[in-house]
């Protein structure tokens, strides 16, 4: 039973179409063996050990140990403690990044996530070592959650769809850029009423978002170095497809020559929204954007 849970997970984390679902199963997956590690250590009455262990993956503002556990500007974006810190921050990870996707496409999730994250921890860092009032308390604090790579995805839809609608309950319909523009006014007026490090890194987080998708309209794409890891992935893959294949591809199917004309015109769009936004679509390209991801 237990290799059969392993193997639906590695499935589904591995080989999923879904990018989002990836980061999300990632999330998941880390909670669970922090709380399996937590009972073991609570069982044998050496809490201390696991929170030695925590140290290694928790980002901490002191220099001298960030410099030491470099790695932790990116893990500690995987790491929660309470379900509820995990529910919220997955619920809302899910929603943004179905409107990222939807008109990113998958292959920038990942890339975004993770740089803001890094551009969130490296803030934290930065603030509590500069400003007095945080700069006394920079040895004790360590910071888990993955809420500025959240944030960086959320500001990132915001700022390529700013009037797309999202209903709220017993609100209604609101537009996306009130709803960033809300929650980043609500992180900076509560940075004194405690968890200052977390408001922080959310602020740095959604800074590297806009900046992501503004650059992007100019041409320059931060996630470069991301899909140019992917393509070589894909490229070691292929290799090792049977020869036999060879013959295969040569015989294209109508079927299969309708589907790769279709994805490579999605793709077309897709990079059109990425430069100039999702208004620089002519009516046409919005009806077959929207009648493929209902199909989808």
């Amino acid at each position: 039973m237990a290799t059969g849970l392993w193997y639906d997970i590695k499935t589904q984390f591995i080989q999923s179409s879904s990018k989002l679902t990836q980061i999300i199963v990632l999330n998941v997956a880390v909670f669970v063996l922090v709380g399996i590690l937590r009972l073991f250590f609570f069982v044998t009455n050496d809490l201390a050990s696991f929170d030695l262990m925590t140290d290694y993956i928790s980002l901490s503002p002191y220099i001298p140990n960030w410099l030491t556990r470099i790695w932790t500007t990116i893990t500690y974006a995987f790491v929660h403690f309470s379900f509820f810190h995990l529910l919220f921050n997955m619920l809302m990870l899910y929603w943004m990044g179905i409107i990222f996707t939807e008109f990113l496409g998958e292959k920038k999730i990942w890339p975004v996530y993770l740089m803001s994250a890094a551009s969130g921890g490296i803030t934290y860092i930065a603030l509590y070592n500069l400003i007095p009032v945080f700069s006394a308390s920079s040895q004790s604090p360590t910071m888990i959650g993955a809420s500025a790579g959240v944030f960086g995805v959320m500001l990132a839809a915001a700022t390529l769809l700013p009037d797309y609608q999202l209903s709220l309950l017993l609100i209604g319909p609101v537009r996306l850029k009130w709803i960033a523009l809300a929650l980043i006014i609500l992180d900076i007026i509560s940075i004194p009423l405690g968890n200052a490090g977390g408001h922080i890194a959310h602020l740095g987080g959604a800074f590297f978002g806009f900046v992501f998708i503004k650059s992007l309209q100019r041409g320059v794409d931060f996630s470069s170095w991301w899909l140019l890891f992917q393509r070589k992935q894909k490229k070691r893959t292929h290799l090792n497809v049977h020869i036999g294949s060879a013959t295969r591809r040569n015989k294209e199917t109508p079927r299969a020559k309708t589907d790769r004309d279709v994805q490579q015109r999605v793709d077309t769009i897709l990079d059109k929204i990425s430069k100039s936004g999702y208004e620089s679509l002519s009516q046409d390209e919005k009806t077959f954007l929207f009648n493929y991801s209902n199909k989808k």
